[in-house]
């Protein structure tokens, strides 16, 4: 018997960073990242960098 294998799926990497616009929507993921972390250091660090990657994107985006 041949198993069938599904077809590999042309699908983008998803960066949270390029979807946080606002410090609001920065700081709710923040807390949401806090809240479902389970006190994971490492979750929330992730998170930070993620906040700080958004932030460094928008300000450049200002700048061009």
């Amino acid at each position: 018997m041949q198993i069938k294998t599904p077809r590999s799926r042309n699908t983008e990497d998803y960066d949270v960073a390029e979807h946080l616009r606002t410090p609001e929507e920065m700081a709710l993921y923040l807390d949401a990242c806090i809240e479902d972390s389970a006190c994971d250091a490492a979750f929330i660090a992730k998170a930070l960098r993620d906040i700080a990657r958004a932030f460094g994107l928008r300000s450049h985006a200002g700048s061009v």
